[in-house]
């Protein structure tokens, strides 16, 4: 009677432990993602706000763009404003819980070449109170080492279209593959998510 009493009770903790890590699982896989802005677009340290032509920029902009490119060189940034959105805020059933992102290893392509990957510098926390949390992604790059087949011309009016003032922000994708920090351990996401402009 006794050993089948300590079954029992190993059995019912056994239950209640998977109960527990179940519940945690389901609410960490609630987190979503979603790309909610781009903004200071810059081609060699010249903002592209305002600018959808070559003839927008002033000439001083213009030297620094053609010394820069005569280099062979064409430094083209911006910032990418993820928004982390953690739903366990305590409502429709599921209780308050607070997520940690220990990793994101990310991808950035740009007319589907990649351009850029890398990964936070420190992890963070989203908390459970169904707020979005920015995780900011400073791109930075030289666009002739991806795109040296084209000409001065080609090459500007190609970063005017993406991050010009009529610039299409479609023809930037971004990829990532978190890893999130659990009371059981960290979980890596199975496989990379496309991160859009609706939640996923």
């Amino acid at each position: 009677m006794k050993n089948k009493k300590i079954f029992l009770i190993a059995a019912l903790s056994l239950i209640i432990v998977s109960c527990g890590v179940y519940e945690t699982l389901t609410n960490f896989a609630r987190l979503k993602f979603k790309v909610d802005s781009y903004n200071n677009f810059r081609v060699a340290d010249v903002a592209l706000e305002g600018k959808s032509k070559i003839g927008d920029f002033s000439p001083i902009d213009y030297v620094k763009l053609t010394g820069a490119f005569v280099k062979g060189e064409l430094p083209f940034s911006f910032l990418i404003n993820v928004a982390a959105n953690n739903p366990n805020d305590g409502t429709g059933g599921f209780p308050p819980t607070d997520i940690s992102i220990e990793s994101f290893p990310f991808r950035v392509l740009l007319d589907d070449k990649q351009i850029l990957a890398g990964n936070i510098e420190q992890a963070f926390a989203v908390p459970g109170v169904g707020e979005n949390r920015i995780i900011p992604i400073r791109v930075d790059v030289d666009l002739l080492k991806f795109f040296k087949d084209k000409s001065f011309d080609e090459l500007t009016n190609f970063i005017l279209a993406v991050g010009g003032k009529d610039g299409s922000r479609s023809r930037i994708s971004l990829f990532a593959k978190p890893v999130l920090g659990t009371p059981v351990g960290k979980i890596d996401y199975p496989d990379e998510i496309k991160i859009s402009h609706e939640f996923n």
